[in-house]
């Protein structure tokens, strides 16, 4: 196998595969519909366009999602308009606690598309507000943004 680094362009031949199943990654509707049999499933989960923006916004001044479109909506769009129908779709909003801030520094520090420019110097102001909420609620709390899309190719595409 090679290394993918472009969605538009994959290194597959044209009706390839029976499935194709893709977590977390990006993908491009009209490729994945390229490389994929007639009758074919596509199955994805997705992180989305929402994912931790409550925290980000507490975090970083002026913050701006770096994906806002994307979401099952979006995407359940793009499939069928190149040529699957939905077998399954599922958008959920779980909730993500923090039982400690360094904890959320760490992550806000290697997620960094949802937490542009963070450091702990940058951000210490809004720690230290989070550390007092730490202290007296036990947790910080933010919500993640996940979608699942189960798709078939349709047979006439």
């Amino acid at each position: 196998m090679k290394q993918v680094y472009k969605d538009e362009k994959l290194p597959f031949l044209d009706k390839y595969f029976d499935i194709i199943i893709n977590r977390h990654e990006s993908f491009c509707a009209c490729e994945v519909s390229r490389i994929l049999k007639e009758g074919g499933y596509f199955i994805t989960q997705q992180v989305g366009g929402k994912n931790n923006f409550d925290l980000s916004t507490r975090l970083i001044n002026d913050f701006q999602p770096k994906f806002p479109e994307h979401d099952l909506k979006n995407n359940v769009v793009q499939l069928k308009a190149t040529g699957f129908e939905m077998i399954k779709t599922e958008e959920s909003f779980p909730t993500i606690r923090f039982y400690d801030v360094g904890a959320l520094a760490y992550f806000a520090k290697i997620i960094e598309w949802e937490f542009p420019g963070f450091s702990v110097e940058t951000c210490f102001r809004q720690l230290h507000e989070m550390q007092k909420e730490v202290e007296k609620n036990k947790y910080i709390e933010g919500t993640e943004h996940r979608f699942l899309i189960v798709a078939r190719k349709c047979k006439e595409c």
